[in-house]
């Protein structure tokens, strides 16, 4: 399934992905392998997995409108 596909089913979570198309190094298909609201609940059922590669990302705005960042 493509990634942008997997992002607007699963909009405001965690994903972990399998991917299986790449373009010059960006993900860009994938299988599905599990998501989550809480990304530490997320993180707690790959780490007890077998899964040796995955793909993490968040499916949202990670920046609430109001809020701002600082690199």
């Amino acid at each position: 399934m493509k990634i942008e596909e997997l992002e607007k089913k699963h909009k405001d979570e965690w994903l972990a992905v399998k991917v299986t198309k790449d373009k010059e190094g960006i993900p860009v298909e994938g299988e599905l392998l599990d998501h989550d609201k809480d990304r530490r609940e997320l993180d707690k059922r790959l780490i007890k997995s077998d899964i040796q590669s995955v793909f993490t990302f968040y499916a949202g705005e990670i920046i609430k409108k109001g809020y701002g960042y600082v690199l």
